[in-house]
């Protein structure tokens, strides 16, 4: 019975990702530059979307996410990891 209002909210923040990141993506020249997979992962997850396939499309978006993830993590180096984890310069 939970599982009820479970998928259609998972759907709707699902709608709302894939309709708001690409025009973000879009709008940033660096991010869609310093990390193309980042943008066709998106574009796949609105495939799959479009064709009622909500399982695939949230696994490109999980990709999505890592991709980006690296990316940053690439951009930012050490000091920027160590800052993400919480952990300062200091340790």
């Amino acid at each position: 019975m939970a599982m009820r209002w479970k998928t259609p909210v998972l759907v709707s923040v699902l709608l709302l990702a894939v309709d708001l990141a690409p025009a973000a993506v879009a709008q940033s020249d660096s991010v869609a530059a310093s990390c193309p997979v980042y943008v066709a992962y998106l574009r796949n997850a609105r495939t799959h979307l479009a064709r009622g396939e909500r399982s695939r499309a949230l696994a490109e978006l999980r990709h999505a996410q890592d991709a980006l993830q690296g990316c940053l993590s690439e951009a930012t180096g050490p000091i920027g990891l160590a800052a993400r984890a919480g952990h300062g310069p200091s340790g």
